[in-house]
C-alpha cells in the first residue's frame, strides 16, 4: 500500500474515533505541501472532527492562500466548519474567495445552527454575499437547522439582489480558463498598468494612485485570478460595505 494512501486511512480513522492525541501529526500532514490533495484533505476532516480550535489558523492560512489548489481549499473551509469556535475565521475568508470558495465557505457554516446565524449576521453586515441564499443547497442546510424566520429573513436579505445568472457563470469560467491557458511569458505588466490607468484608475487607487470613488485595492495579489475575474466582470456581487449606498426617499417625494 503507498504511503499517502496509508496517511489518509490513518487520519480517517483518528476522526472517526476522536483520536486527539494525533491532532500534531494531522497538523503536519495538512500543511505538507508536498503531499496529494486528498491526504490534505482528510487530515482536515480529521482535524474537523476532533473540533481542534489549534488548527483553525493553518487551515485560514489554505483557505486564503491562493497558490493551493481550489480542491483542497474548499475541502478545508467545510471541514473547519465542524470547529464551534472557527465561525469569525470563516467569515474573514469571503474577503478574498472567488464564487466557489464562498460556497464551501457557506457550507462549513452551516454545519451547526450558530454558523447558520454567523452567516446570515455576515450577509446582513455586508461581509458575505447574499447570492449564497439564492443556492438551494445552502438554503437546505440552513432549513435543516431550524433557524427562526429563516423564509422572512432570506427574503429581507436578497431584497434587491439579482440572482446568479448562467450566462454570467459562463462568462467567468470562459475568462478563467483562457487566462490559464495563456502563455505566461506573454503576459506583459505594463501592458495590465496602461490597461489600469485607462479604466480603473478613475475611481480605484493602488500603489498610491488613482482615485477615491471605489475601495482601495491594495493587496489585490492576495485575491487569485479566480477572484480578480469575478471583481472585474460581475464587480457588484462582492460590494465592500463602505461602498454600498442607498437611495433615500423623503416623505415629500425628493429622492
Amino acid at each position: 500500500m503507498a504511503l499517502q494512501q496509508r496517511l489518509q486511512y490513518a487520519a480517517v480513522a483518528a476522526g472517526q474515533s476522536k483520536m486527539s492525541s494525533v491532532a500534531d501529526s494531522l497538523l503536519k500532514l495538512l500543511a505538507n505541501p508536498s503531499l496529494d490533495t486528498e491526504t490534505r484533505a482528510d487530515a482536515a476532516v480529521a482535524l474537523g472532527q476532533l473540533g481542534d480550535a489549534s488548527a483553525i489558523k493553518p487551515m485560514s492560512k489554505i483557505i486564503s492562500d491562493v497558490n493551493e489548489v481550489m480542491p483542497l481549499r474548499e475541502k478545508v473551509a467545510v471541514a473547519m466548519g465542524q470547529i464551534p469556535s472557527s465561525h469569525e475565521a470563516l467569515i474573514g475568508g469571503f474577503v478574498t474567495a472567488p464564487g466557489e470558495l464562498q460556497l464551501s465557505i457557506a457550507q462549513g457554516l452551516t454545519s451547526d445552527a450558530d454558523g447558520g446565524e454567523a452567516l446570515l449576521s455576515a450577509i446582513k453586515a455586508g461581509k458575505a454575499p447574499a447570492q449564497l441564499l439564492f443556492v438551494q443547497q445552502i438554503h437546505d442546510r440552513l432549513a435543516s437547522l431550524s433557524i427562526p424566520n429563516l423564509d422572512a429573513r432570506t427574503k429581507d436579505l436578497t431584497k434587491g439582489v439579482a440572482a446568479p445568472k448562467a450566462e454570467m457563470e459562463k462568462l467567468l469560467n470562459d475568462r478563467r480558463a483562457a487566462f490559464r491557458a495563456t502563455d505566461r511569458a506573454k503576459l506583459s505588466p505594463d501592458a495590465g498598468q496602461i490597461v489600469f490607468t485607462k479604466n480603473c484608475a478613475v475611481c480605484h487607487m493602488i500603489d498610491n494612485k488613482g482615485g477615491h470613488v471605489g475601495p482601495n485595492l491594495a493587496g489585490l495579489d492576495k485575491r487569485g485570478v479566480d477572484r480578480l475575474v469575478e471583481d472585474i466582470l460581475d464587480p457588484n456581487r462582492n460590494v465592500d460595505p463602505a461602498f454600498r449606498y442607498s437611495n433615500v426617499f423623503l416623505k415629500n417625494g425628493q429622492l
